[in-house]
């Protein structure tokens, strides 16, 4: 039943519905409730986290692995809202003293003496773990700054003695399950030759994994599969090249440098076959492969993937491949090419994609590299040309 009572005020008629005003006032209060809770449980969540921190995990009942979730949770949520980067630090101290136990002295000391953004742990008596946040490519400072700290605080301690796996925050997981594991994987990779490894990145190693099962499956079909050399072009065959190109790739990326990713393509092949025969065709093959050895430098890798189809990386910037692109073009379409007595116009077309430009891992670059091909046999064009998203696709 709807009540309805009418006040008068100066000639005005004011109609209140009684059971609505209720309705709202009770929903109004219900979301004010909610945001309460939410405000009062994101704040005390924050304090026990900010509690935790000053503790050393060793004081409190709860499990180091745990507290360590609860942060990278707690960045991850973070981090995820600002676009930041962190990255997970996984530190292990080769000691042989069995005495030896990572007190919470050490753990505050690094603390005080490091941003206070960034986090550190004891994982076990001999391993911590720290989360620094942090671009890919700043993370290497903090981690030396952290190396330094270490030797600084233990007496007679070698930096030889530190191992470290780092991974990245969004590059190597996105939950702190995945970053953990990545950290751990690369810290296992550590040795006295190289006592730091970074984490590869998590597109990079799917992609290598389906590339290593495939090598794996097929290696033993027959011997010539046992061997990395193609033996028709003298350049690696199309199952080393793939894991050569995204071992180089990795490198690079460690090093902060620079490549080109080109693929050539013989055009015609299928005419030139019924023209001249495939004995004829095999030695344009083995003839532009020698031209490509002889144009590129030692240290630029080569390989088949197709029969007379080239994958290449040549270890330079984007603006300058072009005198590369340039003289590869120029050798071999202007050359004169005659077998037995059988002279033969013979030309290619050259797709190029740059790191970091155009993709961080191999299979992203070789499949740009391919789109340019495919643009260029559409359009009949015989020369070389670098990757672009409006003309060649994304």
């Amino acid at each position: 039943m709807v009540i309805i009572k009418y006040f008068f005020f100066d000639c005005f008629i004011l109609s209140i519905n009684l059971s609505q005003v209720i309705i709202d006032f009770f929903i109004a209060a219900a979301i004010a409730f909610i945001l309460i809770i939410i405000v009062t449980s994101y704040l005390r969540f924050q304090d026990i986290i900010n509690s935790l921190k000053e503790s050393n995990s060793s004081d409190n009942d709860i499990k180091v692995e745990n507290l360590i979730r609860i942060e990278l949770a707690d960045k991850i949520s973070k981090n995820l809202r600002k676009k930041n980067l962190f990255s997970v630090v996984h530190i292990k101290l080769n000691i042989d003293d069995k005495d030896f136990n990572l007190n919470s002295r050490f753990i505050n000391f690094l603390a005080k003496n490091f941003r206070e953004i960034d986090s550190f742990f004891k994982y076990n008596d001999s391993e911590l773990i720290s989360i620094m946040e942090c671009d890919d490519e700043f993370v290497n400072i903090l981690v030396a700054r952290c190396i330094n700290l270490i030797v600084e605080y233990f007496d007679n301690f070698s930096i030889k003695d530190i191992y470290i796996g780092v991974c990245s925050f969004p590059k190597n997981g996105v939950t702190g399950e995945e970053l953990l594991n990545s950290a751990e994987e690369a810290l296992s990779k550590a040795s006295q030759g190289n006592r730091i490894i970074y984490a590869q990145n998590k597109e990079d190693k799917e992609v290598y994994n389906e590339e290593q099962k495939n090598f794996d499956k097929n290696k033993n079909e027959n011997s010539q599969d046992k061997k990395i050399i193609d033996p028709l072009t003298k350049v690696l065959n199309d199952k080393a090249i793939s894991k050569f190109l995204q071992r180089e790739i990795s490198e690079l990326r460690l090093k902060k440098e620079p490549c080109v990713v080109f693929s050539v393509k013989i055009n015609n092949i299928f005419n030139i076959v019924d023209y001249f025969g495939d004995k004829i065709m095999d030695d344009v093959v083995r003839s532009v492969s020698k031209i490509i050895q002889d144009s590129l430098r030692d240290f630029d890798i080569i390989g088949t993937y197709k029969y007379g189809e080239f994958l290449i990386l040549a270890h330079c910037e984007l603006d300058k491949f072009s005198k590369i692109g340039h003289r590869l073009i120029g050798s071999i379409n202007t050359k004169k090419y005659d077998f037995k007595n059988q002279n033969i116009n013979i030309s290619v077309s050259l797709g190029a994609a740059a790191y970091p430009e155009h993709g961080n891992n191999i299979y992203d670059l070789y499949k740009k590299t391919q789109k340019v091909l495919v643009y260029c046999n559409d359009n009949d064009i015989s020369g070389y040309m670098i990757y672009d998203t409006k003309k060649h696709g994304a």
